[in-house]
């Protein structure tokens, strides 16, 4: 295969065949990087994004990495990071957005129509949704799928029941 270094100014280097290993003499994969004290790759962009980007055929289907602008780790149907982000993690706050560049909440569904889905490969458990405070349960909903019912708890976990309502706006 063709190996080419270029110190040169504004010249390529490059290996034309072959893989590329740092660490091993036996490289499994186009780049294998192996070190047995762990390893570490600095992506670093003092002014643009700094990613990662797959493609087919020369057009990005996917990227991921930070968007130099806001900070934040994205995940993108296309080249640019700000540009489609399909999952942003807010580096300001921690919080998840998928469909959003800008989570109000930990977790935040954004869409014309957001539906969280809750999928048990066993119909002999419930599944559902809890809220804690403090690691004490508060409330729950869960399904049963083996009885079809669905529960809805209020209260502490060791003295149910509390108030529950439903609420129309009129």
């Amino acid at each position: 295969g063709n190996i080419r270094f270029d110190s040169r100014s504004g010249s390529n280097s490059y290996i034309n065949t072959g893989n590329l290993g740092i660490g091993t003499t036996n490289p499994n994969a186009t780049l294998d990087i192996e070190n047995s004290t762990g390893v570490t790759v600095d992506i670093n962009s003092s002014s643009g994004d700094g990613q990662f980007r797959f493609q087919d055929n020369g057009i990005t289907k996917w990227a991921v990495g930070r968007d130099n602008t806001q900070q934040d780790f994205v995940f993108s149907s296309s080249a640019g990071l700000s540009t489609d982000p399909v999952v942003v993690l807010k580096h300001s706050t921690g919080n998840v957005g998928i469909g959003t560049t800008n989570p109000d909440s930990k977790l935040d569904l954004s869409a014309t129509a957001p539906i969280l889905t809750l999928n048990s490969s066993d119909n002999s458990v419930a599944q559902g949704i809890e809220w804690k405070h403090s690691g004490n349960r508060d409330a729950y909903i869960k399904h049963l799928p083996f009885t079809g019912e669905f529960e809805f708890n209020v209260g502490r976990n060791t003295t149910w029941g509390g108030d529950f309502k439903f609420v129309t706006d009129t």
